[in-house]
């Protein structure tokens, strides 16, 4: 069972505290989307998602993914 926490918070409770706090911020930023530079050509109503399916521009990717390649 779990025992509820009792008095002041131990220094173990803060250091598990702000590992919480800075893997959430870290998977929040990694999976963050990253778009290349790209020069595309179109009408005023064209944009970078229709450049991306007409294959002008390459996809975005995860930030992740650009740390891993």
């Amino acid at each position: 069972m779990i025992r509820p926490v009792s008095g002041a918070p131990s220094a173990r409770h803060l250091i598990c505290s702000l590992a919480a706090v800075i893997l959430t911020t870290v998977g929040w930023y990694a999976a963050q989307p990253v778009h290349t530079d790209c020069v595309y050509f179109g009408g005023p109503d064209y944009s970078y998602d229709d450049a991306v399916a007409d294959g002008q521009c390459p996809a975005p990717q995860t930030r992740w993914e650009t740390w891993i390649s």
